[in-house]
């Protein structure tokens, strides 16, 4: 089962600090030396829009890819300060 995670990376501009937000597909996997599951990056979706995109385009079956949308879209409307209609 994978699942969509987001990275804030913060840059200095002239206008002062901008933060960017970069989108990955992962997966826990389980490790044998560890009781807690870790993760595992499958893709590198890049910023919302390509996220989107790429998400749309994907081979994953169509139960999955509702599934992933949704929490990208989400996690979109948590950057820009609003909530996704439903």
């Amino acid at each position: 089962m994978a699942f969509i995670r987001r990275k804030r990376v913060h840059k200095r501009t002239s206008e002062g600090r901008k933060d960017y937000f970069y989108y990955y597909r992962v997966e826990n996997y389980r490790a044998d030396d560890c009781l807690k599951p870790k993760q595992r990056v499958l893709d590198y979706l890049g910023t919302a829009d390509e996220a989107i995109a790429r998400l749309e385009s994907s081979e994953a079956n169509q139960e999955e890819k509702t599934k992933l949308l949704a929490r990208l879209q989400s996690l979109i409307g948590e950057e820009l300060g609003t909530t996704p209609q439903v």
